[in-house]
C-alpha cells in the first residue's frame, strides 16, 4: 500500500510504498535529489518545468 508521509515543508512528502521512500515534490514524481542535481549542474527552473 502506497502512503504520503508529510515533511516540514508544505510542498515535499515522502511517498512510502512507491521506490525507496525518496523525497518528491507533491502531486508529482519528481524526487527532490533530482531537482537539486538539476539546479546544481545549471538547468533553468523554465527548463525543469518542461521535462
Amino acid at each position: 500500500m502506497v502512503t504520503e508521509a508529510r515533511t516540514e515543508h508544505p510542498h515535499i512528502v515522502v511517498v512510502r510504498g512507491a521506490g525507496g521512500d525518496q523525497p518528491v515534490v507533491k502531486g508529482t514524481r519528481l524526487s527532490v535529489v533530482l531537482l537539486a542535481s538539476l539546479l546544481k549542474r545549471g538547468e533553468t527552473t523554465d527548463g525543469i518545468l518542461s521535462l
